[in-house]
C-alpha cells in the first residue's frame, strides 16, 4: 500500500475505490428497499378499498417520520448518484480508452428512467405537484 494512501478514518475510508462503493452498495440496498415496499403498498389497491385506505392513515399517523423517511430516502438517491458520477468519472482517469464492449450505456439510461419516476412521487411530496385524490372508500 502506498505511503500517501490512508484508510484509518472514516473520512479517508470513504473517499477510496472500496469506501465510494460500499456506500453506492448501502443507498442501493435503501433504495431497492424503498420500491419493493411501495411496490408492496400500491398492489393493496387490488386488496380492498379498506386495505389501501388503512395503509393511507397509517402513513398519515407516522407523521414526522414519515419525513425522516423521506430525508433518509432523498439523502441516499443523492449520495448515490454522486458518488456513481466520481466513481465513473475515477475510472476514465484511470482508463481513457475505452474497452471494446461498452454496456454502461443501458445501465445509465435505466438510471434515467429511474430518475424520471422518482421524480414524480418526491415532487408530490415537496409540493411542486399536486396529489392525486385519496381513493373513496365509498365506491362499493
Amino acid at each position: 500500500m502506498p505511503a500517501n494512501l490512508r484508510t484509518d478514518t472514516p473520512r479517508a475510508l470513504l473517499r477510496s475505490t472500496v469506501g465510494m462503493k460500499a456506500v453506492m452498495a448501502t443507498t442501493g440496498a435503501i433504495l431497492v428497499a424503498y420500491v419493493v415496499s411501495h411496490v408492496a403498498a400500491n398492489l393493496l389497491v387490488f386488496h380492498s378499498p379498506e386495505a389501501i385506505n388503512g395503509y393511507g392513515a397509517l402513513l398519515h399517523r407516522t407523521g414526522p417520520l414519515l419525513w425522516v423517511a423521506r430525508g433518509v430516502l432523498l439523502l441516499a438517491a443523492v449520495l448515490h448518484v454522486t458518488v456513481a458520477v466520481r466513481l465513473t468519472r475515477q475510472a476514465r482517469r484511470a482508463r481513457p480508452v475505452p474497452y471494446a464492449v461498452y454496456e454502461a450505456q443501458a445501465a445509465t439510461l435505466a438510471a434515467l428512467v429511474a430518475l424520471g419516476f422518482a421524480s414524480i412521487p418526491l415532487a408530490v411530496a415537496l409540493g411542486v405537484l399536486s396529489a392525486p385524490p385519496p381513493a373513496v372508500a365509498a365506491a362499493r
